[in-house]
């Protein structure tokens, strides 16, 4: 029998709303369902789309259609664990983070960082010789560069990789996109391992990276001057919370924000405390300093060194996510099901990201994207999320520094500040950039080009 039918052994769950674990670690829920003459795949449709499902005609029962409705299956060996479940339960953790509410603040501008702002964050003699540093903050294409072999020799799973990446010009989204099509498509455990492995990396990586750049870069650091800029606008405006959403994984600005403010963030729920705190900052793709934290009988058994233990182990996400971070209704958030919804067509289960944490040792699992060409999620606990909704409606002014505009979840998110005016693009592909975000944002927006970090910096506009 083909992978790509439903085996005889599942046919009683064409009838039945079932859960389908997939190795990956998403969990889907409702009926499987096949496609009229469609032989590579089969479906699984939530009870939100079986309505719409009956009411096709038969014209329209096409695998375009279906995948609209529902998760295509292509390989049944993809789904490790199966099991019908009455659709009214509630078989997963339910709790929910602190309540969003706001008095006065006024959230009126956004500033949206992205990897070349990190890359190009001193300036005067500072900056050629960061440039030149072996621990600058790296672009897209090249975190794994020859210059991090120290820690690229300690990740098997990364060494594996970088032949790939190297073949194919170091586009390591595309390479990373094309595994995770690859492994979604068909059963290659294998690909799951190096991918877990290097999110081990770059967490080490970035976390090296920042405490380096913060130590050595300071007297020189365009961050440490946006913070004080801000700084002196706060002083001037009591209810001004300027809002900032950090695509970087680093935490160079954290530190630089802390550090102007005299904060110590070691709770996640201090990044977006509106209360407490004059600014906002969200993290949508994660960051070096937050995980999952393993249990201490996890660690026993795993040891000092976790991510070369789990690659040996040949350990899949979903064993690590349900069985050796905790048990499924522990670490499936009852919730997550709604916000999946609302990022995407259709809707799943994943690993609880509440119980994500800020980090003070490696003994977690990193809470942090690969960078992926087209996959794109939020990483972030889903209050995070929540208040970032919350807040884009508020926002008149959008200053983009080093950033391509190129996250398709957050550019649908754009559409929520409507009341934005003025967009100040701080990055040496202004065209690129205005382009990426003309068809998410008013027609009447006016765009300036602030050429890259440093003029931002010395336009002096906030």
């Amino acid at each position: 029998m083909s992978y790509s039918q439903i085996p005889h052994d599942w046919f009683n769950y064409r009838n039945i709303f079932g859960r389908y674990i997939t190795y990956w670690g998403d969990i889907y829920s409702g009926t499987l369902k096949e496609c009229p003459n469609y032989t590579d795949g089969f479906f699984i449709i939530p009870n939100y789309h079986l309505e719409a499902l009956r009411n096709l005609t038969d014209a329209e029962k096409t695998p375009k259609r279906f995948r609209e409705l529902g998760h295509e299956i292509k390989d049944h060996r993809v789904v490790v664990e199966k099991y019908p479940v009455d659709p009214h339960s509630q078989e997963f953790n339910s709790s929910h983070g602190p309540t969003i509410s706001k008095s006065g603040q006024e959230f009126s501008d956004m500033f949206v960082f992205g990897a070349g702002a990190s890359a190009f964050c001193c300036f005067g003699d500072h900056k050629e010789r960061y440039e030149n540093d072996q621990w600058r903050s790296p672009l897209g294409y090249d975190i794994f560069n020859e210059r991090y072999d120290e820690l690229c020799t300690q990740f098997d799973g990364v060494k594996q990789a970088i032949p790939e990446f190297e073949l194919k010009n170091n586009n390591i989204e595309e390479c990373l996109e094309a595994d995770w099509n690859k492994y979604c498509n068909s059963y290659i455990p294998e690909l799951t391992y190096r991918h877990i492995n290097i999110q081990f990396y770059l967490q080490k990586l970035f976390q090296r990276i920042s405490k380096h750049t913060v130590e050595k870069y300071y007297r020189k650091n365009l961050y440490q001057l946006f913070t004080g800029q801000i700084k002196t606008r706060i002083s001037q405006e009591e209810s001004y919370r300027p809002v900032i959403v950090n695509f970087n994984y680093d935490t160079i600005l954290d530190q630089f924000l802390d550090q102007s403010f005299g904060y110590s963030t070691i709770q996640i729920d201090e990044y977006i405390d509106w209360h407490k705190r004059s600014f906002v900052h969200f993290k949508p793709h994660g960051s070096s300093n937050w995980g999952w934290k393993f249990p201490q009988e996890a660690i026993s058994k795993l040891g000092n060194n976790i991510p070369a233990r789990l690659y040996r182990q040949k350990t899949i996400p979903a064993e690590l996510f349900y069985s050796i971070l905790g048990e499924k209704k522990n670490m499936v958030n009852h919730y997550s099901y709604g916000f999946e919804k609302g990022n995407n067509t259709i809707s799943k289960h994943s690993l609880d990201k509440l119980q994500i944490q800020v980090i003070e040792h490696e003994f977690a699992y990193p809470a942090l994207l690969l960078p992926f060409k087209d996959k794109d999620e939020f990483v972030m606990p889903y209050h995070h999320q929540t208040a970032l909704g919350y807040v884009m409606s508020d926002v008149k002014r959008i200053f983009i520094i080093g950033w391509k505009g190129s996250e398709q979840l957050f550019l649908e998110k754009l559409k929520n500040t409507i009341n934005v005016k003025e967009v100040v693009i701080a990055d040496p592909q202004f065209e690129v950039v205005k382009r990426n975000l003309a068809a998410y944002l008013p027609e009447n927006v006016m765009y300036t080009d602030a050429k890259d970090f440093e003029s931002f910096i010395k336009m002096e506009i906030i």
